[in-house]
C-alpha cells in the first residue's frame, strides 16, 4: 500500500476505535464531515474509500486533515 492508503485505513481504524467514545466521535465526526464533504460522490462507501478518493483528488486538503486529527489527537 502507498501513503495514502496506509493513512487511511489508520484514519478508519481511529475512528471505529473512537465510535463509542462519547468526546472523541463528536470531534471525530465534525473533521471527517468538514473535508469529506469534498469528495461526496453521491454513494454508499466506507470511511476507507472516501479517505482515500480525497487523499487522490485532494492531495492539500487530505495532508491538513490527518494534521487535523493529529493536533486534536485522534490519530497517532
Amino acid at each position: 500500500m502507498g501513503e495514502i492508503e496506509d493513512l487511511s485505513m489508520n484514519v478508519a481504524n481511529a475512528y471505529e476505535d473512537s465510535y463509542f467514545d462519547k468526546q472523541k466521535r463528536p470531534v471525530f465526526d465534525a473533521i471527517l464531515n468538514r473535508y469529506l464533504a469534498a469528495v461526496d460522490t453521491g454513494r454508499e462507501e466506507d470511511v476507507y474509500e472516501v479517505i482515500v478518493t480525497l487523499g487522490r483528488r485532494h492531495p492539500a486538503e487530505f495532508q491538513l486533515f490527518i494534521a487535523e486529527l493529529r493536533q486534536n489527537k485522534l490519530l497517532a
